[in-house]
């Protein structure tokens, strides 16, 4: 196998191998120092070539190359979690789930991989409590990361039902926050004009829109900021707050502001081509032409 070949294996197997300290935030830096003398050619030939059939649309290839993984390393998270995720592209839910839950019970506070669980789940009609005795249920940590993935999903309900479990902090407070604004849009077509009016939310965005629209970038990056301790968990705030940063110079910050931002867009292509045009902005800006014409690129496949 090539070299290069390897290099990816272990980069991909790092961000896996290592979850978030905190929402939004990347793979810490010692991820990339994974030895590649744990895994042998063999694990690593197959773990490459799942990667490389499930990129290409060939999902049964990419599975099969999985289970030789996980029968040269049993109980590796990040092959259930790969193998979780194909199971669901092709709608096998009871092999999703089992692979999800062996992800989840293998790393419960990997938070990719418990957002994984939430959207086979979801995909079926079905509550993620209902898998509680299979969860880490009485864990806060795992709860918390659990109302945050279901919040992504757009099952509000259940998410504040669990969040109210929790104890009182800013996190519950600001999360709560969010789902009771999103719940309040949940009403019948004759009241939702109205229901939208009062939602603070929206209320924000709209504010932020009209200051996007007037190019009023230094009353946008005070405003944005604001927003975004209010709403952490909405890319919008991101976004705007990043534009801001963008536009008034501030590009190194921009790009970390940005970049933590898409990590929490989910289905909107629209919004996620502005971020992938302001970071090839923010790149080139600083002279990093590798990372802006892979952002613009992006902007150009509408990916």
């Amino acid at each position: 196998m090539q070299r290069a070949n390897r290099g990816i294996v272990l980069v991909v197997l790092g961000m896996f191998l290592f979850p978030w300290n905190n929402y939004g935030q990347e793979p810490e830096q010692e991820s990339a120092a994974l030895s590649l003398e744990l895994y042998t050619d063999a694990f690593q030939e197959s773990f490459f070539e799942g990667l490389k059939q499930k990129g290409i649309g060939n999902y049964d290839k990419a599975v099969k190359a999985f289970l030789e993984c996980q029968e040269m390393q049993p109980g590796m998270a990040v092959v259930d979690h790969e193998l979780a995720r194909l199971y669901l592209e092709q709608s096998a839910f009871v092999q999703a789930r089992e692979a999800a839950l062996a992800a989840v019970s293998g790393e419960p506070g990997n938070p990719w991989y418990i957002q994984t669980l939430v959207r086979v789940q979801a995909q079926q009609g079905l509550s993620v409590a209902l898998l509680k005795d299979r969860l880490p249920w009485s864990d806060p940590d795992f709860k918390e990361k659990l109302t945050l993935a279901l919040y992504r999903e757009g099952q509000f309900r259940e998410s504040l039902e669990i969040l109210q479990g929790l104890r009182k902090s800013e996190f519950r407070a600001l999360l709560q926050r969010q789902l009771e604004d999103s719940l309040s849009l949940e009403v019948p077509g004759e009241i939702k004009e109205e229901a939208v009016e009062d939602n603070p939310q929206q209320q924000s965005i709209n504010e932020l829109n009209k200051l996007i629209e007037t190019s009023g970038f230094i009353q946008l990056e005070s405003e944005a900021a604001e927003h975004l301790e209010s709403y952490p968990a909405n890319p919008f705030f991101y976004y705007a707050y990043g534009l801001a940063l963008q536009r008034n110079g501030k590009n190194k910050e921009a790009i970390g502001v940005l970049e933590e931002g898409l990590d929490y867009l989910l289905d909107d292509p629209k919004l996620e081509i502005k971020f992938f045009r302001e970071l090839a902005s923010a790149y080139q800006a600083v002279g990093d032409s590798v990372k802006a014409n892979m952002y613009l690129s992006k902007t150009k496949k509408g990916s």
